[in-house]
């Protein structure tokens, strides 16, 4: 998955880092600082559109942003094909100036 490629890609999006966990509950952790002077509502809606249109697999996908003060996170699972493989992920976008990327 390009998970880096697509979201360096998004025009809410100006620094990304991307690391694998080993832990099936999220395999991939994005994270990212956001381009400023974006709500936390247009993070959330760029990185829902980046995750619909470029990184989820067609057979299944669902997920969840939640937004809180400070942070965007958007939580991910995607499935190739019925018994085939899975792909779960979390994108974090700091927003807040207490925050850093890590």
């Amino acid at each position: 998955m390009d998970f880096d490629f697509h979201l360096w890609d998004s025009p809410v999006v100006r620094e990304v880092k991307v690391r694998h966990t080993g832990d099936t509950n999220s395999l991939i952790v994005a994270t990212c600082v956001p381009v400023g002077g974006r709500s936390e509502a247009e993070i959330g809606a760029g990185l829902e559109q980046v995750w619909l249109q470029d990184l989820s697999y067609r057979y299944f996908e669902a997920h969840m942003v939640t937004l809180a003060e400070g942070r965007v996170q958007l939580d991910v699972i995607t499935q190739i094909a019925l018994n085939a493989f899975y792909v779960t992920a979390t994108i974090v976008a700091e927003t807040s100036t207490s925050h850093t990327a890590r």
